[in-house]
């Protein structure tokens, strides 16, 4: 019988899948959040691993950039050499893909990013009266009078906010400060999530290569004058700011993307360049967060189909129409297909501002829409683009692509484990051809693929 006291300490060899470190000892694998190679770890059998952690850190580790690195949730791999990271996601996706490579599959090492500090185009804060303690807080002699801060949460917990000061995520750390700011001076109430009370929940910033801003105050309670003074306050000191809005949330949850936006200043969205083409970026709508790394992507699809002979491109989760609008030409059509009514709406518009022709959109779930008679009267694709959610293609588009067996398929995934499962279940049909991971996440383990599928016959 196991003594359930009994302490191990094992060498940490490898990196798993989500990033956590991997010691074996007897056989077995213990994971350890984390952990790197050459480190040190200890834990106890007799506990099921959960308390495995970090003893003694190896020659590996560097010092993290971030004074809120190993509290706040994001960013876990600053303490790796960005080097190191892009060499681990490599093997991690060697790995995940090894049963669904081929003889024929060309696999180009990873695009590294251009940049690993603020190369965000999205972040989310939310307030909270009841800040997460540090230890040194809980340490010192002085009382912590006000818990209030504008944040993210801790790692692992939705019940507590990390206060951040300066984030190296996106270059906006002196609009959020300023907004925190403005809120302590004149006693706005932060929300409470288990009072229901406040008004502060949110506040979303978004940003584009111009480095114009857009700010979303996200309110518990509709209290328009109070918004317009801070958005007057705000948009004065920052005239960078090209987008100031207000979504009122009085749901139980922190979700916002159904409920509509009021333009207080400026427009209602904000324009993104991508190389030839502009993408307007309304509060809801789904872009590549990292908009340096985006056009790289895009520029490599673009790269593999000018390949190709294709006629007919279906442009499947859509969203605002960046991808299909980016590699349209005069040679081809495009039909893209989006269920969120907003971003069709937006795609629309980003197709007139280009003037683009020969590519239309459609509102509705991909499996829902895609059937014979669709593509019998908008016509039979050559080449399908697929850029689902992370759980993947759903099975009923799957079983369509078998069908009408398209010569190529262009998947652009943010999880190699859903995109290697959806490959196996078009193996039968197809093979890969050609795979670049493209690192959109510095400091953490997300890998973000692209892949060329061709039909085994072409």
């Amino acid at each position: 019988m196991q003594n359930s006291e009994e302490i191990i300490e094992c060498k940490v060899v490898d990196i798993d899948e989500k990033g956590r470190g991997i010691c074996i000892w007897k056989g077995k694998h213990i994971r350890v959040e984390g952990a790197l190679p050459g480190d040190i770890a200890q834990f106890q059998p007799g506990r099921g691993f959960r308390k495995a952690k970090t003893l003694k850190r190896g020659n590996y580790a560097i010092k993290p950039s971030c004074v809120h690195f190993g509290i706040c949730g994001g960013c876990s791999w600053q303490h790796v050499p960005y080097v190191q990271q892009v060499w681990h996601k490599e093997r991690m996706l060697a790995r995940i893909l090894d049963k669904v490579l081929t003889s024929k599959s060309k696999v180009y090492p990873i695009l590294p990013a251009t940049r690993i500090y603020y190369y965000r185009n999205k972040l989310e804060f939310t307030f909270s009266h009841t800040r997460w303690l540090s230890r040194n807080d809980i340490d010192s002699e002085d009382r912590v009078i006000d818990r209030r801060a504008l944040g993210f949460f801790v790692r692992k917990r939705f019940d507590r906010v990390v206060d951040i000061n300066s984030c190296h995520l996106q270059e906006s750390n002196d609009i959020r400060n300023e907004i925190k700011k403005y809120a302590l001076t004149y006693d706005v109430p932060f929300y409470s999530s288990q009072t229901r009370t406040g008004i502060l929940r949110n506040v979303l910033i978004r940003s584009n290569v111009s480095e114009q801003f857009m700010v979303v105050l996200i309110f518990a309670v509709y209290d328009k004058q109070l918004a317009m003074k801070m958005g007057e306050h705000i948009c004065k000191k920052f005239p960078q700011i090209v987008s100031f809005q207000l979504i009122v949330n009085d749901s139980l949850n922190d979700s916002y993307s159904q409920y509509p936006a009021e333009t207080l200043f400026g427009s209602q969205y904000i324009v993104e360049h991508c190389d030839h083409i502009t993408i307007r970026i309304y509060p809801q709508s789904f872009y590549q967060t990292n908009s340096y790394q985006a056009m790289h992507l895009y520029r490599l699809i673009a790269s593999w189909l000018k390949e190709r002979v294709v006629t007919c491109v279906y442009d499947l989760y859509c969203g605002a129409g960046s991808i299909g609008l980016y590699i349209l030409n005069d040679s081809n059509q495009v039909i893209g297909i989006e269920s969120v009514s907003m971003a069709v709406q937006a795609a629309w518009e980003n197709a007139r501002d280009i003037s683009a022709k020969n590519i239309s959109f459609f509102v509705g779930k991909v499996e829902d829409i895609l059937d014979l008679d669709f593509a019998t009267t908008h016509g039979f694709p050559d080449a399908v683009i697929l850029d689902p959610p992370r759980a993947g293609v759903h099975d009923r588009t799957i079983d369509f692509l078998k069908k009408i067996r398209p010569a190529y398929i262009y998947y652009v995934s943010c999880n190699p484990i859903s995109f290697a499962r959806n490959v196996q279940q078009l193996s039968e049909y197809y093979e890969i051809r050609q795979l670049r991971a493209v690192d959109m996440f510095p400091h953490t383990p997300h890998i973000e693929v692209v892949a060329e599928l061709c039909r085994l016959n072409v």
